[in-house]
């Protein structure tokens, strides 16, 4: 009986726990692994050569509104010698419907050698930045009018954002 009362008040204590939730759309790529740095901040330096990367989706050609995603990325080695830091810039604009975001990251990355002839290593990253998000209500189809919920016209919020990843990467294999 005492266990049963337990779930009980630990299920209204969860219920009670997520009744304001908020959510956001994260970008999307279909071959991700050759902008890594959009999902990583510890992939900055990883190819050891300043790399640029320019990246555009479409989803649903043809379809108005449809889902698009396009990045410009920028990374290589802070330092030649020992090639222990990568530093890399990824900006992104992501349209999906009434809703956009704009984002901008400087990541830096360190790496660090896992045996001598530097084959496999071990990378630490941070990204700091900022996203543009905006919503533009005149592109709903409310139900209700006067829905507070739904934006009258155009609204957009900036906000600071911060990222961290872990990369490993040897000659048979990679994860992040």
């Amino acid at each position: 009986m005492i266990g049963a009362v337990r779930k009980y008040i630990l299920l209204l204590l969860f219920a009670s726990a997520i009744t304001v939730a908020k959510a956001q759309q994260t970008i999307q790529f279909s071959q991700y692994m050759f902008n890594g740095l959009a999902l990583n901040p510890a992939y900055a330096g990883y190819k050891e050569d300043l790399t640029l990367n320019l990246s555009d989706r479409i989803q649903w050609v043809g379809i108005n509104d449809a889902p698009q995603t396009s990045s410009v990325a920028m990374d290589g080695l802070a330092n030649q010698d020992n090639k222990n830091v990568g530093l890399g810039f990824i900006a992104t604009l992501d349209q999906l419907g009434p809703e956009s975001s704009v984002s901008a990251y400087a990541n830096y990355a360190y790496r660090l050698r896992l045996d001598a002839l530097d084959t496999r290593r071990l990378c630490f990253g941070i990204g700091a930045g900022i996203l543009q998000y905006s919503l533009d209500g005149s592109k709903f189809n409310a139900l209700d009018d006067g829905d507070g919920s739904v934006p009258t016209g155009s609204v957009s919020k900036i906000t600071p954002d911060f990222r961290f990843g872990v990369y490993y990467s040897s000659p048979s294999m990679y994860f992040g």
